[in-house]
């Protein structure tokens, strides 16, 4: 049928001629349906890209958050060790806060290492974008 949401998605999977001639029972290549199946894949991959992006920003605030957590925790004495440092999982959230990867540190003494290393230098943690009710409207509107 013209003019159809389903039209328009099996013109946007045709890659062939006689697959748009099939789908297109014959009619004119440049009807609106072509167009709109054109558009098609162009927003598939914005919302693939903007999804993976929401990902991201959202994995930072919740690192941020937990990060907070166990700073504010340490502070208080829960989460450190008798040694002064934190615990494994504490120093994987930090760790993961300033983006280090998990395969960089396999181990206690390389995450305390590390950790200390962000310490004396005084590395500010990475800045991110937060996902906002803007972006999240955008998202929706593709």
């Amino acid at each position: 049928k013209p003019n159809s949401i389903d039209r328009q998605k099996l013109l946007a999977k045709a890659s062939t001629h006689g697959a748009k001639f099939t789908v297109t029972g014959g009619l004119h290549l440049t009807s609106d349906d072509m167009f709109c199946a054109m558009e098609i894949p162009v927003r598939q991959a914005e919302i693939k890209a903007m999804e993976k992006v929401k990902k991201t920003r959202v994995s930072m605030r919740n690192a941020v958050s937990d990060a907070r957590r166990v700073l504010i925790g340490s502070a208080k004495g829960p989460g450190v060790d008798r040694r002064g440092t934190f615990g494994n999982d504490d120093l994987d959230i930090l760790l993961k806060w300033y983006q280090v990867p998990a395969s960089e540190v396999p181990n206690k003494p390389l995450k305390v290492a590390k950790w200390q290393d962000i310490l004396e230098k005084n590395i500010e943690p990475p800045g991110f974008e937060e996902w906002t009710d803007e972006d999240e409207a955008r998202l929706e509107n593709l």
